[in-house]
C-alpha cells in the first residue's frame, strides 16, 4: 500500500511540474475558456501515458477543470467557448474539448448538436477523443 501511495504522490508531483511548460504554451491562460488571472490546474488527458507528458495535458481554470474531469457542466451556456476550443491546434486541448462537447450533446444542449455535426477531426484525434482510459 505504501508503494502505491508513493507512486501516486510521485506522479502528482511530476504532473504539477508540467505547469511551467503548459503556462508558456497557454500564456498563463485557461486553455479552454481563455480566462486569465485565475488559478490554473494541470489536467492529464486520458488514457494516461506511462509518464506525465505536456503533449497529453491541459492547463485549465477551476470550472473548466471540473468539467474536464467529468464534473458539473451547468449552466450549459457557459461552455459556448467550445465552439472555438474544439478547433484548437493543441491536440490535448482539442480532445478534451470534444469530450466535454459530447457530454453536452448527451444532455441535449441544442447549440452543441450543430457544433459536433460540423466538426472535422483528424482520425488520430478522433480515436483519442473516443478513448476514456
Amino acid at each position: 500500500m505504501a508503494q502505491g501511495y508513493q507512486a501516486d504522490k510521485a506522479r502528482k508531483e511530476a504532473v504539477n511540474a508540467l505547469g511551467r511548460e503548459l503556462a508558456r504554451r497557454s500564456k498563463s491562460r485557461c486553455e479552454f475558456c481563455g480566462a486569465a488571472g485565475r488559478p490554473l490546474e494541470v489536467l492529464e488527458v486520458l488514457p494516461l501515458p506511462d509518464r506525465p507528458d505536456p503533449t497529453r495535458a491541459v492547463l485549465l481554470c477551476e470550472p473548466c477543470a471540473e468539467g474536464g474531469r467529468g464534473g458539473r457542466l451547468e449552466p450549459y451556456e457557459r461552455w459556448r467557448f467550445l465552439e472555438e476550443t474544439v478547433w484548437s491546434d493543441v491536440p490535448a486541448v482539442q480532445v478534451m474539448a470534444v469530450r466535454v462537447a459530447k457530454r453536452l450533446q448527451r444532455a441535449n444542449v441544442v447549440w452543441v448538436q450543430d457544433l459536433l455535426s460540423g466538426l472535422y477531426l483528424d482520425p488520430e484525434i478522433e480515436a483519442w477523443a473516443g478513448q476514456s482510459g
